[in-house]
């Protein structure tokens, strides 16, 4: 059903994963600045920790339209179509490679906060 090929790599699924990761690096940084008392150490966690729910949201959706979970929904009524699958997906390695360049080039995260 889900093939690996040029049908990922459309732009709109990929704008739509810059959206997303947009949205999530709002919320994370308000999160940090209103809950952490700005420290940016905290950000870094909070890249990683949206990066796997979103993989992992993109692995039940997948699975869902797999049949493995015996509740195939018919594409027509499928609400969470291969759409939202790739756009979760790029989402995730858009955080992952900002959390990556913020920890290697900008040093946030790779040092604990004092207590």
């Amino acid at each position: 059903m889900l093939e690996i090929g040029d049908d990922m790599f459309t732009l709109r699924r990929f704008i739509n994963g810059i959206f997303l990761s947009t949205i999530t690096l709002v919320i994370s940084l308000w999160i940090t600045a209103s809950a952490f008392d700005k420290n940016s150490y905290y950000l870094a966690q909070l890249l990683p920790l949206f990066m796997a729910i979103y993989m992992l949201l993109a692995w039940v959706i997948y699975l869902r339209q797999d049949n493995v979970m015996n509740e195939a929904i018919p594409e027509e009524r499928d609400p969470f179509g291969e759409d939202s699958l790739y756009t979760l997906l790029w989402s995730a390695c858009l955080l992952a490679f900002l959390a990556a360049i913020l920890y290697w080039f900008f040093q946030i995260g790779s040092q604990l906060p004092p207590l």
